[in-house]
């Protein structure tokens, strides 16, 4: 399926949520017929349903719906053991440049990790690096859009809505998974006006606070 068909933004249906424990901790899954329409996780399921209301206020509690917890299952595998990327459909609702830079997040491979003004070039605005980075921060389906491969230039990890420890653990195992957990470089891109910048797992690591 190509990242077009993966990302959709169709008619509105009925949303449910249902809550699931995966090596971060507390997560909450919504859902549609369509797809996946928001991921999170906090320590607590009230601040869980307030992130769901927020985004979809009328979405319903269904601790019982199979498909969710089918869902939230596959969820919790990957982040157990990131081999391939999450396959469930996925109904992310954003405005056509947040959709833009989501697609470029599907396309960053495990293991590796992008800059915000990259992100920003190729979603097709290199001058709009705050705007990518909004986008990322407005993404609505953490891991499955992941938008914790995006790091500052520098190295350092950035902002992440589920929590830095939680983006520090996610960047950590897709990088010990695909073999790039070492010293050689991970990432290597050309910023905009020609500025090509490497980063490799060891200087992400080392810019993230450990707990």
């Amino acid at each position: 399926m190509s990242l077009s068909h993966e990302i959709t933004s169709g008619d509105d249906a009925p949303v449910y949520f249902a809550f699931g424990e995966n090596d971060l901790g507390l997560a909450v899954l919504a859902g549609s017929a369509r797809g996946v329409r928001f991921i999170s996780h906090a320590d607590d399921r009230a601040t869980l349903t307030r992130r769901v209301r927020d985004h979809m206020p009328s979405a319903v509690l269904d601790a019982d719906n199979g498909q969710l917890n089918h869902w939230l299952a596959e969820l919790a595998g990957y982040i157990h053991d990131p081999v391939d990327a999450l396959a469930f459909p996925l109904d992310a609702r954003g405005t056509e440049f947040q959709q833009s830079v989501w697609r470029v997040l599907r396309s960053i491979p495990i293991g590796q990790t992008l800059t915000y003004s990259v992100v920003a070039e190729r979603a097709g605005r290199p001058t709009a690096v705050r705007a990518a980075a909004s986008a990322c921060g407005a993404n609505p389906i953490s891991v499955a859009i992941p938008c914790h491969r995006v790091v500052r230039r520098d190295g350092g990890l950035g902002g992440y809505a589920c929590g830095i420890e939680r983006k520090r653990v996610l960047l950590d195992r897709e990088a010990r998974r695909s073999g790039t957990a070492d010293d050689s470089f991970n990432f290597v891109g050309v910023e905009p006006h020609g500025h090509l910048v490497a980063i490799n797992h060891a200087q992400v690591m080392a810019n993230c606070p450990a707990t």
